[in-house]
């Protein structure tokens, strides 16, 4: 399997059903799109390109807004390539959000 985009939000505190307090993260998961699929006989390898957080063109160098508009995945700021096994389904333009996984993924 492979992981998603985020940003942290910040910290707060719940209480479990004992009275505990317990510190919490609030995280921001998705939605991320599939920028490229990379395949193994293309690349060698198979790996899936995730893209986060709608951004201006202005403000990503001409190298990334060049690659984002041949993969026609709109402006992200951030690109991460996550390694999977074999072929997922996906394609680029995909959107995938916190609710594709199940729960221990």
């Amino acid at each position: 399997m492979f992981g998603m985009l985020g940003k942290k939000l910040g910290m707060t505190q719940i209480f479990n059903e004992h009275g505990d307090l317990i510190p919490v993260t609030v995280l921001e998961v998705g939605p991320c799109t599939v920028v490229q699929v990379r395949t193994s006989e293309t690349d060698g390898y198979w790996a899936l390109q995730l893209g986060f957080e709608e951004t201006k063109a202005a403000r990503l160098n001409k190298a990334k807004r060049g690659h984002l508009a041949k993969n026609k995945a709109g402006m992200l700021r951030k690109l991460k390539e996550f390694r999977v096994e074999g072929d997922t389904g996906l394609k680029a333009g995909d959107v995938l959000r916190a609710n594709f996984f199940e729960t221990g993924d």
